[in-house]
């Protein structure tokens, strides 16, 4: 039994489900309706219906309706789109228990206690039957879905059934509305029906065709089977009996035993031979009919169960008790099955079966005995080189060969996989087994063990019952934990991946085995076959089902939706669908899939949307232009997405929207493209765009053309200024409006040096004084006299003129350069490949001579080949000399990392020692070995002669570059340096300090390609050193803990000052802070709890430092003297772990920068261990490697 829905509320007395919509309907005890979705989890829509308690309720098969009938005697009919009652139907004088709509006819039937059955047309709102043979309430009622009949059950111990024939002829002769018809179907009453009495059909119409009487005591239900003609009831002698009718008689066929208490509802499996019941005992069973069998499929303690309904078509339950409902269904709807190139093979009534997608044809493999006791079958899994599947329940297996047509015997194991031709895994208890089919043999592999060898903590402790396995590559399996994913090789016998991810239910690979996808209930983690996330797929909703196309799209159904996924994480909807179905292959735009009936069909789906977005995202140009050309115009969504994928080229073809061709063809750089949309357009706003990009891309004559139709002539003055065309601007200012400002004439004739224009538009702007001096000044003297005759009208003084003034200005002289700049050709992929495809091969003209050759002339090329001089016979050209790659890389080496690696370590350290002043090598020897070993190979030549070696090269083939391998890298130091923090935090301080010193040991030999790496590479020196004098300074503290109180106080106040990691130094505050507060050295705990402060730590946490911090402001005091001053910035001397104040002088390690009073000069630092402390004589820092090309 698996559970899909559940609702708390009051009891649910009666429940009926929605054809076709994933709705239920329940009646409550408080007199409410509810209509809840189960698929969606939400309630639709609630009435209030009564006072008292709603007992019956029932959704009309085709039209918007519901009845319901309860305590206050009425029978209701509701419109569920209005969401209102359209009327009551008034005639009973008790309770009503049940109501049932006809399948075909537009009536309602109701059984009440006043122990009566009433037959009412629900379109005229009138009793049209009344059926009084029962002397009890009547419990239940309902039509027959198919047949002529009706069923009443009664607490008088009986149940009878009617036969309505008579009714339906009768009232099909007064009413030819058809009911099925929601077009046709009106509330109004129909005038010709109004006025009928109730029994103006008389006794005839219906008539009692059997009477059942076998139960003990009262029976509180019973249903006809949707298909057979059998009847099924329960009845407060706590029994179940299933009726079996014929034409003329009816008779028990079974009862059932097993309920404790009175059976309050039973229903048809529809599809199987199961009967459902549930009971005031507490418990819901299931019997079969054929062994009589049960099974308590649900129980609840103190609830009792109240009513039960089926599904009319699919594998979907509900029942109701006193805390609310439960819907739920008996076994998953999915059919296991199994796919290779061609075939699908499925699961199918006791049956495998095998479809061929090319020719349609649906094949019978194996019939499943039940003699096998194998039931319920989980998966298959097919093995196309052996060809074998693996038929997997709940627990144990089979195996069949589809040449032998054979099954093998029954064995014990779940969740088996194939891991190669002839071998597969399956788990039982604790342990994996790996069988060989063709051996027969069998090797055990611990769960426990796999999990504990896998390094990971949050795996080691699970429970090897949780675990799953799921296929890989071959020879090796996925193993699924609740909480991870790793990959098991069984060669190496190793953990080679791990991934985080919950509860996952199914894993699919791509055709290829490129990608595989975790699925899990509403979840798709998508990851490549290196472990490397690639995308994570979220639903509302749970996930059905999922393929692989041969694109790498995954294409996936929930409840309602087809759906596709990217590798990108993209989602889209497909199309919406009515049920849920079961993607099982795609191919030729088909998409075969499995119902919940395990029919196979198939949709016909357009799949250029995720084929054109998935060859965007691989930038397979190529397959997006077939896709062009064979598709029509795709919709906007699919352009946008080839914009944002940088495709504009591709997209500026695949619409037709001006606007959106213009931003694609400038995208692409494609500006004549965007030229002609900008003229069809013509806004200013895209000129402006279209010359910006213009000026970008240095095309001079778009931007000229771009500023012409914006009007922007200032932009076109500075362009035609810096590229030398003044004459142009010239003419320009002379025919057309794009100088209309006086201002920006007036530069137009400054920049061209047209004096006359300059004058002119002085005496425009009324500047007859500027105009007068430039027109003496450039000795233009008819000008200057037209001016002097305005100064006259005027009343104005001629101003004065010095000649012997130069000139004011010259014309700027500019290097005309009017062509654009040369750039690389531009040629769209969509225009070549359309060229490529229109050339015609049958205009080449081929001259047909071109291989004739004239026998006179093969004479004279044999005696050319005799005169050949013998000398010149004799004389041998041996090959040019080409230098080695490893001379090469000799001669230009400078870093000391290289050097080590081509083992020349004396170079190597001379370097070492100008650089960093290094004279200590002892603990780098172990990383000179390793660096020249894992540089090269080597080749064992002939006995007594030394081995060949063979440099390994890391090399670009793009640019030629070659140098050395390196395994001392930055990546390297990295890692290490993360390990080396992630023991400081678990407090393994000897480990770090360690791991820290080695790091500083491998650094000089580290080599890096950008000059960014090197500042990486010194802030690992400084994290390194920092750490190590903390360390010292820890193990100092412990040291003198006993014996000095006050060097261990200082110690650990020194130990504040390091530049270590925020989480580190918060712990080593909180140590001193309450250290100096237990020795009361309560000033000094002060300023710790005050730095403390300033950390973000818990809220607890911060309230202890406010004590301490109150307490020590009561006692401002320190109990001991320390060698610490917090006024004064100091560095700590490494090796006598004393402040050095700033006013004191010091010494410094050239490599690591750790700091010694001057006392130390010249010995060994402390902590890179390496160096001579204040050498002077060091040149640098110089790990950068040269680009070296060679050929």
């Amino acid at each position: 039994m698996k559970i899909k829905f559940k609702t708390k509320s009051k009891t649910v007395k009666t429940l009926s489900f929605h054809p076709t919509r994933s709705w239920i309907l329940c009646g409550l005890s408080n007199g409410k309706i509810e209509i809840w979705d189960y698929i969606h989890k939400y309630k639709y829509e609630e009435f209030q219906a009564t006072k008292g308690s709603v007992r019956g309720v029932n959704f009309h098969k085709t039209l918007p309706l519901f009845v319901t009938g309860g305590d206050d005697k009425l029978v209701k009919i509701w419109n569920y789109q209005n969401k209102k009652l359209q009327f009551s139907l008034k005639g009973h004088t008790d309770i009503i228990r049940s109501v049932h709509f006809h399948s075909e006819q537009p009536w309602v039937v109701s059984s009440s206690d006043d122990m009566s059955v009433r037959i009412w047309n629900f379109q005229n709102r009138s009793c049209i039957a009344i059926l009084v043979r029962h002397n009890n309430i009547v419990t239940h009622v309902e039509f027959h879905p198919r047949m002529n009949t009706l069923l009443s059950a009664s607490l008088d111990g009986t149940i009878i059934i009617w036969d309505i024939t008579g009714l339906k002829q009768k009232f099909s002769r007064n009413n030819d509305i058809s009911v099925d018809d929601p077009d046709n179907f009106s509330m109004e009453m129909t005038p010709s029906l109004m006025g009928l009495p109730t029994d103006m059909f008389g006794p005839s119409d219906v008539e009692p065709k059997f009477i059942l009487e076998d139960h003990e005591m009262g029976v509180n239900w019973a249903s006809f089977h949707p298909s057979f003609p059998l009847v099924v009831s329960c009845s407060d002698d706590n029994k179940i009996k299933l009726w079996r009718l014929s034409e003329y008689k009816a008779w028990v066929a079974a009862t059932f035993s097993g309920h404790n208490a009175c059976v309050s509802s039973v229903v048809f499996h529809p599809k199987e031979d199961l009967i459902l019941s549930n009971s005031e005992d507490f418990s819901l069973r299931v019997w079969n009919i054929e062994n009589k069998n049960s099974s308590v499929v649900f129980n609840t303690k103190n609830n009792k169960h109240w009513c039960l309904d089926a599904h009319p078509t699919q594998n979907i339950f509900a029942t109701g008790n006193d805390r609310g409902l439960v819907v739920f269904k008996l076994k998953s709807q999915k059919s296991p099955f199994c796919f290779s190139s061609e075939n699908l093979f499925f699961y199918r009534d006791a049956r495998i079966l095998r479809f061929n997608f090319k020719t349609d044809i649906e094949q019978r493999m194996v019939r499943i005995s039940k003699k096998l006791d194998i039931s319920n079958i989980h998966s298959l899994q097919y093995n196309p080189s052996s060809e074998m599947l693996l038929i997997q329940s709940k627990q144990k297996f089979l195996l069949f060969s589809c040449l032998q047509k054979k099954l093998s015997n029954l064995q014990i194991g779940r969740s088996s996989v194939w891991v190669s031709r002839n071998k597969f895994i399956s788990i039982h208890n604790d342990n994996i087994f790996l069988r060989n089919v063709d051996t027969q043999e069998t090797l055990a592999i611990s769960i426990t063990d796999i999990l504990v060898n896998s390094g990971n903590k949050n795996i080691q402790d699970c429970d090897p019952s949780s675990c799953a396995l799921f296929p890989a590559d071959t020879g090796s399996f996925l193993l699924a934990t609740p909480s991870q994913i790793l990959r098991y090789d069984l060669q190496t016998k190793c953990t080679t991946g791990l991934i985080d991810a919950k509860n996952i239910r199914q894993v699919f690979w791509s055709k290829d085995n490129l990608y595989f996808a975790l699925v899990s209930k509403n979840s798709i983690f998508i990851y490549n076959k290196k472990f490397q996330k690639k995308a994570i797929i979220i639903e509302t909703f749970r996930i059905k089902s999922m393929i692989w196309t041969s694109s790498h799209v995954i294409l996936y159904s929930t409840y309602d939706h087809l759906k596709y996924g990217l590798l990108n994480g993209d989602t889209a909807i497909i199309q919406t669908i009515t049920k849920p179905v079961y993607l099982c292959f795609f191919s030729n735009s088909k998409i075969y899939y499995l119902d919940h009936n395990s029919e196979i069909n198939f949709v016909k789906i357009n799949e250029t949307d995720f084929e054109l977005k998935a060859s965007a995202l691989e930038k397979n140009k190529q397959k997006i232009l077939e896709i062009v050309k064979n598709s029509k115009f795709p919709g906007k969504a699919i352009v946008m997405f080839l914009q944002q994928h940088h495709l504009s080229e591709i997209a500026l073809h695949l619409t037709e929207i001006p606007q959106l061709r213009f931003t694609f063809a400038i995208d692409s750089g494609d500006l004549f493209m965007a030229e002609k949309f900008a003229e069809i357009i013509n806004q200013k706003e895209l000129w402006k765009i279209l010359s910006k990009n213009a000026i970008e891309q240095g095309n001079i004559e778009i931007a000229e053309r771009s500023y012409f139709r914006q009007g922007d002539g200032r932009k076109f003055l500075f362009l035609s200024a810096i590229t030398g065309q003044m004459q142009k601007t010239q003419n320009e200012s002379n025919s057309s409006q794009l100088f209309k400002e006086t201002s920006l004439q007036f530069q137009v004739s400054l920049m061209t040096g047209n004096i006359e224009q300059r004058i002119q538009l002085l005496i425009s702007s009324n500047q007859l004084i500027y105009a007068y001096l430039t027109a003496k000044t450039y000795g233009i003297e008819e000008k200057a006299k037209e001016i002097e005759e305005l100064f006259r009208l005027k009343n104005k003084k001629i101003p004065n003129f010095f000649p012997t003034q130069k000139f004011l200005l010259k014309p700027p002289f500019v290097i005309s350069s009017p062509k654009n700049w040369p750039l690389l050709s531009f040629e769209s992929m969509i225009e070549k490949d359309i060229e490529i495809e229109n050339e015609n091969y049958n205009d080449i003209e081929i001259d047909e001579n071109i291989f004739n050759i004239d026998e006179n002339d093969n004479e004279n090329i044999i005696e050319n080949i005799i005169d050949i001089d013998e000398n010149e016979k004799l004389i041998y050209i041996p090959p040019l000399h080409k230098e080695y790659p490893n001379e090469n890389l000799i001669m230009n080496t400078e870093t000391p990392g290289e050097l080590a690696t081509l083992g020349l370590f004396n170079e190597s350290m001379k370097i070492l020692n100008t650089q960093f002043g290094v004279i200590n090598f002892s603990p780098m020897k172990k990383y000179f070995l390793s660096s020249f070993l894992g540089a090269n190979n080597t080749l064992q030549g002939f006995p007594n002669i030394n081995p060949i070696i063979i440099p390994q090269f890391e090399s670009n083939i793009l640019n030629g570059n070659h140098f050395s391998k390196q395994v001392i890298n930055k990546q390297s130091l990295e890692n290490l340096l993360n390990q080396a923090l992630s023991l400081t935090t678990q407090g393994k301080f000897s480990q770090s300090l360690k791991i820290f010193q080695e790091i500083l040991h491998q650094i000089p030999l580290v080599v890096v390609d950008e000059i960014s790496d090197i500042k990486k590479i010194k802030k690992i020196i400084k994290m390194c050193r920092e750490y190590i004098i903390a360390f010292k300074l820890e193990i100092e503290k412990k040291e003198k803990s006993q014996i000095d109180p006050t060097r261990s106080l200082e110690m650990i106040c020194y130990f504040t000052h390091c530049k270590i990691q925020p989480e580190h130094l918060v712990l080593a505050l909180r140590s001193a802070m309450f250290l100096c507060a237990k020795m009361q050295n309560y000033l000094d705990a002060l300023v710790f709890a005050k730095r403390l402060l300033e950390f973000n730590t818990d809220i607890q946490f911060i309230q202890k430092v406010k004590k301490i911090i109150s307490l020590c402001e009561k006692n401002k005091s320190n109990k001991y003297k320390l060698d610490y001053n917090t006024n004064n910035s100091f560095v700590i001397c490494c090796y006598s772990l004393r402040p050095i104040y700033n006013s004191n002088s010091s010494r410094k390690c050239p490599f690591c920068g750790s700091n010694y009073f001057p006392q130390f000069d010249r010995q060994i630092c402390s902590v890179c261990d390496l160096c001579q402390i204040g050498f002077s004589g060091a040149n640098g820092f110089n790990i950068l490697r040269k680009k070296k090309k060679w050929d």
